[in-house]
């Protein structure tokens, strides 16, 4: 028998029960059973459940979450308050921002700021590895480079940068994005040449250009540092307000 005061069914998926343990069991069958629990390779535990059909990778720590823990604040990530990922009890977890959870993997070590700094890359910004369905992030890195170095060639230190800056959504199935900037979001439209029409402002006097890559050139700047100014509200060359129209 399931224990009612230790588990909880999963809102969006009915047939299956989570515990504050971090066990998580199902329902489908006439007999009850306890899911098999896998170790995916940035080493977060999840298991394989059915929802509207479909086959579904779900974070163990994030179904606890869900089901357990409240979020009046409505913030984005669920953290390992010891910094062990196998820790899944309810004890271990709390809703963090991106801010909070960068700060707190560099506190526990989860990002080597030092080997940032011994190796002289001191202009490196950290970059978070985030996951495109629940938006969480799953890794801080040093660089770039790291994912390369750890993970292997497939992954491009120039395809991550392009993500970063939102000329790129993703790669290999990531999202990328400087730390502090998850909420960043790639449009489209910034790599439609020609199409969106950038207003530029300056003391209160308008004028229209044709496209970003001909604020660029009217300036004698790079295209990513107008997308960047845009996307990010902030003053082009220190001084002018842009955005599309």
């Amino acid at each position: 028998m399931v224990n009612n005061d230790l588990w909880e069914r999963i809102p969006y998926a009915p047939d299956y029960l989570v515990s504050r343990t971090g066990e998580v069991f199902s329902e489908k069958s006439c007999s009850k059973r306890k899911l098999t629990v896998y170790k995916n390779k940035y080493g977060y535990f999840y298991v394989v459940i059915s929802i509207d059909g479909k086959s579904k990778q779900k974070l163990v720590h994030r179904l606890v979450g869900e089901v357990f823990l409240p979020n009046p604040l409505n913030k984005p990530q669920i953290n390992h308050i010891n910094g062990d990922k196998s820790n899944n009890t309810l004890e271990n977890l709390e809703w963090v921002t991106a801010k909070e959870n960068k700060e707190h993997a560099i506190r526990t070590g989860l990002a080597d700021v030092d080997t940032l700094r011994d190796n002289g890359m001191k202009n490196a910004r950290p970059i978070s590895q985030i996951d495109v369905n629940t938006g969480e992030v799953i890794q801080i890195w040093s660089s770039s480079k790291d994912p390369k170095r750890v993970l292997g060639d497939k992954y491009d230190s120039s395809a991550i940068l392009r993500c970063c800056h939102l000329n790129k959504d993703t790669h290999k199935g990531f999202r990328w994005r400087f730390s502090g900037q998850e909420h960043m979001q790639y449009e489209f439209k910034d790599k439609i040449v020609g199409r969106s029409r950038v207003l530029v402002t300056l003391d209160g006097t308008d004028e229209i250009f044709s496209s970003a890559s001909a604020v660029a050139n009217h300036f004698d700047i790079s295209r990513n540092t107008v997308y960047r100014a845009i996307n990010e509200s902030r003053k082009l060359l220190g001084k002018y307000d842009v955005s599309y129209i």
